[in-house]
């Protein structure tokens, strides 16, 4: 799945970008994080569990569902 693709990508690549997520994943601002997952052309629909240790984001198709999860540095 190409979206996750981008959302691991963009983890990996901008500081900015993991910065603001964590951050408004501290606030418990869910619409927020996923504001920003979506803002790089993510179009699967997608559900965001977060906690102290990370997050985990759930894509889903027609077809299948991706579970990625990312733990906080």
């Amino acid at each position: 799945m190409s979206d996750a693709n981008k959302v691991v990508e963009m983890f990996s690549t901008s500081k900015d970008f993991s910065t603001k997520v964590m951050d408004a994943a501290q606030h418990s601002n869910r619409e927020e994080v996923k504001r920003l997952i979506r803002s790089n052309g993510v179009t699967s629909q997608i559900e965001v569990y977060f906690n102290p240790d990370g997050i985990r984001l759930e894509f889903r198709s027609k077809c299948c569902q991706l579970l990625v999860v990312l733990r906080w540095r």
